[in-house]
């Protein structure tokens, strides 16, 4: 018996061993085939500041990465601290002073928003005065209005895909990867190879039908990429619009188009959104608009343009199935798209589909019918009324106390190496950016480079954007980064 236990007991070791080698085998297998694993990301490496000097796409954290010199005098490795983003003093430095870079992370995290009267749209990255809106359940609601947005074709971002669209008695249909018009089937133009084509994707002007076709090109060292390329399609033709660059994108995506005949957007709904401004030849790349944030795993645009006496404003819903969106882009009088918001209160958990049609508007709003169907199908109707901004005074944005250094450590700023306000052009004369040892007392910061701006003995500081007041309620400026970078002593 006692052998009996002893073999028994080895068994139960023997198998407990066995398992948690099979598990530790398990989880790495599991590592070195996600992307990450397989991917050496510089964003594994190397701080926020590293990718770009611009604020805009630095990502807030609690640590920051001082670079320490070596040895040899020359640039050392990155460890976490609390401390900002040190580099050794350059050749351009003025004497006994140190360059302090990445002062200011430009996220709704640094800023006091509760106690400012500023927006920040923490999707677009944009600040603003606050938008001035009216969201309220609508009444009757016009039969001619429901038909309209019944109309619209809601398809899950993995299809099948199905829409038609109609101009007068004209009607193109999207099934799949085929086009039908008029009831019959529609030859893709030369170029379009059926064997590697992704997705087909429609829209309608006024008097054209436009249309966009995802290609996939696999195999490379680049991997899987997509293409994507646009026509007009009219009297049963297609005319090829050609892109400065060509349409081209790690991610998978559908096209969706809106506007006038002069004047319209056409965007790749991708992961990372493509999009061009098209006003007759001329095309503008508005890409910078439809970012990651902004694209929230990419969804099928659709675009109504409005204007409002000189303003031109652009309105954004989703066409895809369990992911509702509605973006605003505005012009503030200017030829330009100058700014955006994106609203996310507007929906519910569990909504599938949200469709928006303009409704009678004036000069003070700009409405739409709003159709909301949830994903039981039950739908909700309502009346989004866009009045412009809250801009007929003043208004201000602070920041939370800005850490100069690790906790205790006075230094002394003398020289700004950097100060700028990314704005719309018709608004530069409009912004004010300021600086605070307190946050009660605040003096101008002179914009530009090597700007004399002598700051003695402190361990923080606050920022603070200033906007004047406007007449035009559906003007506001745009700020899309703020640098404040300088040399200090300690």
């Amino acid at each position: 018996m006692p052998n009996l236990f002893k073999l028994t007991h080895r068994l139960l070791i023997g198998s407990i061993i066995v398992i948690i080698f099979f598990l530790a085998a398990l989880l790495a297998i599991s590592y070195f085939l996600s992307p990450r694993a397989n991917v050496p990301y510089l964003d594994d490496f190397l701080p926020p500041s590293a990718f770009s000097p611009n604020p805009n796409i630095i990502d807030l954290s609690s640590s920051t990465y001082p670079i320490s010199p070596d040895k040899n005098g020359e640039g050392g490795a990155s460890s976490p601290t609390d401390g900002p983003v040190i580099n050794k003093p350059s050749s351009s430095s003025p004497a006994g002073t140190i360059l302090h870079l990445g002062s200011f992370a430009y996220s709704s995290s640094n800023f006091d928003v509760a106690k400012s009267t500023l927006h920040f749209d923490n999707t677009a990255s944009i600040i603003s005065f606050p938008p001035d809106y009216d969201w309220r359940f609508a009444g009757d609601v016009p039969a001619s209005i429901q038909q309209s947005l019944e109309s619209f074709n809601f398809n899950d971002s993995s299809g099948p895909y199905q829409e038609r669209r109609c101009l007068g008695a004209d009607c193109l249909e999207q099934k799949g990867n085929s086009l039908y018009y008029n009831g019959r089937a529609v030859r893709f133009p030369a170029g379009i190879d059926s064997s590697n084509l992704a997705a087909v994707s429609i829209g309608s002007l006024t008097r054209r039908f436009l249309v966009g076709f995802t290609l996939k090109n696999t195999g490379g060292k680049s991997g899987e990429i997509y293409r994507g390329l646009i026509y007009y399609f009219e009297a049963g033709k297609f005319t090829e619009i050609k892109t400065p660059k060509p349409i081209s994108s790690r991610y998978f995506g559908l096209f969706g188009f809106g506007g006038e005949e002069g004047d319209f957007l056409a965007i790749y709904g991708g992961y990372q959104g493509i999009a061009y401004r098209i006003r007759g030849s001329s095309l503008l790349d508005i890409s910078k608009f439809f970012s990651m944030k902004v694209m929230a795993n990419g969804f099928k645009p659709e675009v109504v343009r409005t204007t409002a006496g000189p303003n031109v404003n652009w309105y954004i819903f989703s066409l895809s199935s369990g992911q509702p969106q509605l973006i605003k882009l505005w012009q503030n009088g200017s030829p330009d798209i100058v700014g955006q918001i994106v609203f996310s209160d507007f929906f519910r958990e569990g909504d599938k589909s949200a469709a928006f049609k303009l409704a009678p508007s004036d000069s003070k709003s700009i409405n739409f019918f709003a159709n909301i169907k949830d994903k039981y199908g039950k739908e909700r109707w309502y009346l989004f009324s866009d009045r412009g901004f809250k801009n007929t005074g003043e208004g201000f944005l602070k920041s939370l106390p800005i850490i100069c250094g690790r906790p205790d450590d006075k230094i002394s700023i003398q020289t700004l190496a950097e100060s700028k306000i990314t704005v719309d052009e018709p608004s530069r004369n409009s912004v004010k950016l300021l600086f605070s040892k307190d946050g009660n007392i605040w003096q101008a910061v002179p914009l530009g480079e090597n700007k004399a701006f002598p700051v003695s003995s402190i361990d923080y500081y606050f920022l603070k954007v200033v906007f004047s007041g406007e007449s035009d309620r559906f003007y506001s400026p745009a700020v899309s980064s703020i640098f404040f970078d300088y040399y200090f002593q300690k």
